[in-house]
């Protein structure tokens, strides 16, 4: 009886039926393409967010600092205006004694003139006699032309409010009244932000009246 030679194949490996089966292998390298693209886009997100984050707050800085800008320049433009018509007791501005603190009702006239007792050289402080009367304007605004845009709460240092402004952020005017002739003004910014302010200005005030005060 004849021997029957049965030859039996290899079975086939994985790499053989993958590339038996081009859909498999195609199927294969997409999982590891989206793998890969879900890795980088990760990455890349870590990378450009915390970016992204601080473009957004410097360009939010950047308007608060302009709002402190605009603030200061409001109120520095007034203390100035109100240091020209402090005590005019005539002149080309329809004024009013409250406004002026005159004694007498200011007059419209193309004469400037000031009162200033010779008295104040010698008794008081014109300097805190000004950031006084400043004081009181805050209660007789609409007699001031133009208004009063931050009231002065005390003699010494008062907040000034800024409308819109990323909160964390204050704005403070200090006075300082030690000549008697002169009003020095700081604004300072304190910030309890996480990207803080540095922010300081300083002003010299001399009130026109001065000019008129002569000693006997």
């Amino acid at each position: 009886m004849a021997r029957s030679l049965r030859l039996h194949a290899d079975p086939p490996t994985r790499s053989g039926l993958l590339a038996s089966n081009p859909q498999a292998n195609q199927a294969a390298f997409t999982i590891l393409e989206v793998v890969l693209a879900a890795a980088i886009a990760i990455v890349s997100a870590s990378i450009l967010f915390p970016l992204f984050n601080e473009s957004l707050l410097v360009g939010r800085q950047s308007v608060d600092r302009n709002l402190i800008e605009a603030a200061t320049s409001l109120d520095l433009s007034w203390i100035k205006r109100y240091a020209k018509f402090r005590k005019m007791k005539s002149g080309p501005y329809p004024l009013s004694s409250s406004h002026t603190k005159t004694t007498a009702a200011f007059q419209t006239s193309p004469v400037l003139d000031y009162e200033c007792a010779n008295s104040d050289l010698t008794t008081t402080n014109l300097s805190q006699q000004f950031i006084s009367d400043a004081v009181s304007i805050a209660s007789t605004a609409d007699d001031v032309v133009p208004k009063l845009p931050y009231a002065f709460s005390s003699t010494t240092s008062s907040t000034i409010p800024i409308s819109n402004i990323s909160s964390g952020y204050t704005l403070s005017r200090s006075v300082d009244t030690s000549n008697p002739n002169r009003v020095y003004i700081i604004y300072k910014v304190s910030s309890t932000n996480q990207k803080p302010i540095n922010f300081v200005r300083e002003a010299s005030i001399v009130m026109e009246s001065v000019a008129w005060c002569t000693p006997t």
